[in-house]
């Protein structure tokens, strides 16, 4: 502890004083590009186009603020400055203002949604402190029609699949076999300039998308110094309380800046509740109570460089470092169908994930051409570390291990690495009327899963004690009383490879008050596994999907007025199975729980879309927007039920298709003191199933709504200065199809209401959270012959959240 503070006094020593505040005209309305200059110290700035300036001076330093139209002024430096500029208008020759964009201002980020032809939806760093959200997945969670669970993230009724996570526009590779997408969860604010959900698509975005692309896209790098700490306490687990502190400083040196940022938490997280698992007639078949015990280390590093020698040229570097570590330690109690006895079990799982990101984004301007040159590669290492479960029958309180079924007691290890390299070249013209990109990417892949498996013969121990603690199974264990063996899985490694070219062009053409924008997008991609045959390990097996597509896309934009505009969008994309989706690796998630296997046999899905917004911004900082949405799917890949001798098992299939339709509503309103953020999303999906697969598919209902999605999504943020009310409600949606006749799986609707307070002096800001106020269960209920019964029930308890910041 003493190093530490001795660290951190040294950098507090050689860290200049930043000064900061902000620029109104005389009606009170922000002023961006205003020049701030202090002679003294031969220092500049500009304000962003939220009015904000930062500059690093002592207190007192004469500064003088000069805008064109506006009297020149001269003030002293203190902390947190409201200047108000003057008129002075008068006729000026043209001028040309260079200034560097704040890519996180509530503003400019709606005047980019304002000028885009996309429909799209965004949140800044700005925003983002403002509610006092500390990581990416939060951020998410207030932009209309996304919902996310355990990780996985739904856009307008599409789940993880359909959607696509990027950084600065290159897709990041997950770090959960199971998903998709990357758990955004760790990716701090710190690290967030603003994140993008693009909610149509233009051919010069990667294709695999449906639902939406989300691009986080880098924070700028402000010189000067920022720690922050921040305590968590949630009501579940009052015995234990996460921690966080994140460093970031940025340093300028002519042309060239420099920023980082490291940030290192961890949190726990109880859960109590039941599981069930009941018949078509509704008899219990399965009954549990559980205890669940989640703890999480989480460390993030990332380095950013810019390089600018002259206006016409600019580099920029991005590295990053994302490591986790999870332990999940469960107890569960209870009845099986299969036994007489009570049965207990235990299952800790440790699950750590390392993900590595290096890019390198070129920009050269020449004429009317902006010419990009983009590099990216990622690395991602994960799986689960020595998982150790076991299995108790329970007789008169006497707990012995379950001997029968001999895999039950078992340790387990897994390893999923994947390399994932990019490119994209592209060169822009931009005129009056017409602008036109064309470019080239390059995507491609390497993935390598493999398992292994011990199991334990428990035969002698059961003989030696009349009863274990369950809970410390290991002091019973020794050298001479079990057996334990390795599963002889020869064919447990499978390798995957993935390329994806793809050439483009998107023009648009200005017509008055008409836009047209136009792009057609032509992507050959490769996807093939490796692996040994499942029953004969000597056969090698591989699968291929080659594709060669076309992808065009049709914008119009119609300028009513200033302040009122339509936009009609029309779009093909694709969607391409994951490497986890076509594996035959089997895996039980959890004891007592389904089976799921691979199926190589997939094949990609095709997706038409279409969107009709109505838009207007009152002024600079507010927005109200209407938008219809519609979606048809071909061949959707769906996780299903199929025909087995005994247990139950999903896999994947294609479907026959599917669609959604809905509508979105969305303002930003500002009234004096009062804010309004509100956002509203209504929809309907349906999907049809076939059982022209490789298993046969036993659901009750082959025609029924897409998994994850919801009829109603609705988010309400209310702010009077610095404290808000955050809430969020999310509709009954379905969660898993029931089989053989009996109903299908829904999570009941959910409330959530948040208190938010953020308090600035001077250099220190300190934000407090009260979460999840009411406490709004997470609950699954099935249909049967004799009604709707709970399957699943459990709570995640009141959280409350202390941050503090200093900014030197």
């Amino acid at each position: 502890m003493k190093t530490l503070l001795i660290f951190l006094t040294l950098l507090v020593g050689l860290t200049v004083f930043s000064q900061s505040g902000k620029v109104v005209d005389n009606t009170g309305e922000s002023l961006p590009f205003v020049n701030i200059y202090s002679p003294k110290y031969d220092k500049g700035t500009t304000s962003d186009f939220e009015g904000n300036f930062y500059i690093d001076v002592p207190l007192g330093t004469k500064l003088v603020f000069s805008f064109i139209s506006y009297d020149k002024d001269t003030l002293e430096a203190q902390p947190n400055m409201n200047v108000i500029m003057r008129d002075n208008i008068h006729t000026l020759d043209e001028i040309e203002i260079v200034v560097e964009k704040r890519v996180g201002g509530e503003t400019i980020l709606l005047m980019d949604r304002k000028e885009t032809t996309k429909i799209v939806s965004s949140i800044g760093s700005t925003e983002l402190t403002k509610k006092n959200i500390s990581n990416a997945e939060d951020g998410l969670k207030k932009i209309s029609g996304v919902t996310i669970k355990s990780s996985k993230i739904n856009v307008r009724g599409l789940d993880d699949r359909y959607n696509q996570v990027t950084v600065n526009k290159f897709p990041l590779p997950s770090n959960n076999t199971d998903q998709k997408n990357i758990d955004v969860g760790l990716i701090p604010k710190s690290f967030i300039g603003n994140m993008k959900v693009r909610k149509t698509y233009t051919p010069n975005q990667w294709s695999n998308i449906a639902g939406a692309q989300i691009d986080i896209n880098t924070d700028n790098i402000d010189t000067g110094y920022i720690i922050s700490y921040v305590s968590d306490w949630n009501s579940n687990t009052t015995n234990r309380i996460g921690n966080g502190v994140t460093l970031k400083q940025g340093k300028s040196f002519n042309n060239f800046k420099i920023g980082f940022t490291v940030k290192a938490s961890n949190n726990y997280l109880n859960t109590r509740g039941f599981t069930r698992l009941i018949d078509r007639q509704g008899n219990t078949q399965l009954d549990y109570n559980f205890l669940t015990m989640k703890s999480n280390f989480n460390g993030f590093t990332s380095l950013q460089t810019s390089y600018r020698p002259n206006s016409e040229l600019r580099f920029k570097t991005v590295s990053m470092y994302v490591t986790s570590i999870n332990k999940n330690t469960t107890y569960m109690e209870g009845t099986h169908f299969d036994y007489n006895n009570d049965i207990f079990t235990s299952r800790v799982t440790p699950l750590t994930s390392h993900l590595f990101l290096q890019q390198l984004i070129g920009e050269w301007d020449l004429h009317k051409f902006t010419n990009h040159v983009d590099l990216s590669y990622s690395m991602v290492s994960s799986g689960e570390k020595d998982r150790n479960q076991f299995v108790y029958l329970v007789s008169d309180r006497n707990y012995k291990f379950n001997n029968i079924d001999k895999l039950d007691n078992h340790h387990f290890w897994s390893s999923n690495l994947e390399h994932r390299y990019g490119t994209s070249l592209n060169s822009k013209y931009e005129s009056n009327k017409i602008t036109s990109e064309f470019g080239y990417s390059f995507l491609g892949s390497y993935t390598k899963f493999d398992y292994l498996q011990e199991f334990y013969n428990m035969y002698s121990v059961n003989l030696e004690y009349e009863s274990i603690d369950p809970y410390n199974p290991y002091d019973y264990i020794n050298e001479s009383n079990h057996k334990l063996s390795e599963v002889n899985n020869p064919a447990s490694l499978v390798e995957g490879q993935t390329l994806i070219h793809g050439v483009y062009n998107v023009t648009n053409i200005k017509l008055n008050k008409f836009l047209i924008s136009a792009g057609l997008r032509f992507e050959n991609s490769y996807q093939g596994i490796f692996y040994k045959d499942q029953i004969q390990p000597n056969i090698e097996r591989s699968h291929h999907i080659d594709s060669y597509e076309f992808l065009p896309s049709m914008i119009f934009k119609y300028e009513i007025n200033e302040k009122n505009q339509i936009k009609l969008s029309t779009s093909k994309t694709t969607i391409r199975p994951r490497f986890r989706e076509l594996t035959p690796f089997l895996y039980t998630e959890m004891f007592a729980g389904s089976k799921i296997q691979g199926n190589p046999e997939l094949k990609n899905s095709s997706v038409y879309n279409g969107d009709l917004s109505y838009e207007i911004y009152p002024n600079r900082n507010q927005m109200i927007t209407f938008t219809g949405f519609g979606k048809y799917i071909l061949s959707p890949i769906e996780r299903v039920n199929v025909a087995t001798a005994s247990g139950r098992l999903e896999t994947y299939q294609n479907g026959d298709e599917a669609y959604v339709l809905g509508g979105e509503i969305e303002t930003k309103l500002k009234l004096k003191d009062f804010t309004l953020d509100y956002n509203l999303t209504v929809m309907y999906s349906q999907i049809s199933l076939s059982d022209n697969g490789s298993s046969s598919i036993i659901v009750t209902n082959p025609q029924r709504e897409l998994q994850g999605s919801t009829p109603i999504l609705s988010n309400l943020d209310l702010f009077y200065k610095k404290l808000g009310l955050v809430y969020t409600y999310t509709g009954k949606k379905l969660f898993s199809a029931g089989i053989q006749g009996l109903g299908d799986v829904y999570q009941t609707q959910r409330h959530q209401l948040n208190l938010v307070y953020r308090y600035e002096v001077d250099k220190f800001n300190f934000n407090i959270s009260i979460n999840n106020i009411l406490n709004s269960p997470y609950e699954l209920v099935q249909g049967s012959d004799n009604g709707v019964r709970e399957i699943n029930k459990y709570r995640n308890g009141l959280g409350v959240s202390m941050g503090l910041t200093y900014s030197f």
